[in-house]
């Protein structure tokens, strides 16, 4: 598996995976992306993930080459996977992520794939446009969504 970091320009290799949704900001902790990341390599992936945050934990240097970069690598992968883990306490907000999904769920839905855990924070509207134009449910799991993934490009193998 071939993991690209905000920032990194690197070739996709095979099926790609564009990891978008909540990241921590000022401080925050925000670990869905490493347990994603672990469920891919459980269930053998060998493509690309595009992981929307530096590797090394720093904050990000320049907001609009961060931008174009996920600008970039949303538009290269094959699927969007997003985890919207809301939580109006603790400022997990994902702002910028409901701006990016009502793109892509406008621009080309069967791109996308959504979850959030139970329980998250104001995620109704998303809720209901994922399932107006996919007929699915949000998935309350990200073993189940990455796996949801999996089996799509599994079946959608060239």
């Amino acid at each position: 598996m071939t993991i690209i970091y905000s920032g990194q320009h690197k070739p996709i290799i095979g099926k790609s995976v564009f990891l978008a949704g909540c990241s921590p900001r000022k401080g925050q902790t925000l670990e869905w992306r490493k347990e994603a990341i672990k469920w891919f390599d459980d269930f053998g992936f060998d493509g690309t993930l595009c992981v929307p945050e530096p590797e090394d934990g720093e904050p990000w240097a320049d907001y609009l080459s961060v931008v174009e970069w996920e600008r970039e690598y949303l538009e290269k992968c094959d699927l969007i996977l997003f985890w919207v883990p809301r939580n109006i306490e603790t400022g997990i907000l994902g702002l910028t992520t409901n701006a990016e999904f009502g793109y892509w769920m406008a621009k080309n839905p069967d791109k996308v794939f959504y979850g959030r855990p139970e329980g998250s924070d104001n995620n109704r509207y998303l809720d209901w446009m994922y399932e107006k134009y996919t007929n699915d449910p949000p998935t309350p799991l990200i073993s189940n969504l990455v796996q949801n993934c999996l089996n799509f490009l599994s079946d959608h193998d060239h």
